[in-house]
């Protein structure tokens, strides 16, 4: 996040942070390979593409609870932190290409407003991103105003 911001504002400064020395993405080789292996890359995946999909994020889910067997809750923040930045870049990319800013952002969902007359297909295929590998949308579909106040239970 605070690459993010620095990207915005001319200056940033950090007063105390908690580094690693290794500035080696983590485990990013270890997520291509189950990125390439669920693409076909490494051989055909047949039935075992629910189970390749599920290996990622239980990993993930995992790294990220203090009792999980391979605990790192270093690593969780440090992914979280960017999957935050990521998804916001999609939505100024959004922004910036169609004037249209997200009306909520919870975890890793957004969700717009579309603009009478335009469908929302075509503002998540061709600015967010869509399909079932890891850092891309999946399209949930449109909600009327009233649905979508309830869901995020909004008061009228």
């Amino acid at each position: 996040m605070a690459k993010l911001i620095s990207e915005h504002i001319s200056t940033l400064d950090v007063l105390d942070a908690y580094v690693c020395e290794n500035s080696a993405p983590i485990a990013r080789v270890f997520a291509e390979r189950l990125m390439s292996a669920r693409r076909g890359d490494l051989g055909p995946v047949g039935p075992t593409q629910p189970a390749l999909k599920r290996t990622y994020a239980e990993v993930v889910g995992m790294i990220a609870r203090k009792d999980g067997s391979i605990s790192r809750t270093d690593w969780a923040a440090t992914w979280q932190d960017t999957a935050r930045a990521n998804m916001l870049r999609r939505a100024e990319k959004v922004g910036k290409a169609l004037g249209l800013w997200p009306v909520a952002v919870q975890t890793d969902a957004l969700y717009y407003a579309a603009p009478a007359g335009a469908g929302p297909e075509i503002l998540v295929v061709e600015h967010l991103g869509v399909g079932s590998a890891p850092g891309l949308f999946k399209y949930q579909g449109a909600l009327t105003v009233a649905e979508y106040r309830d869901k995020l239970r909004i008061a009228s």
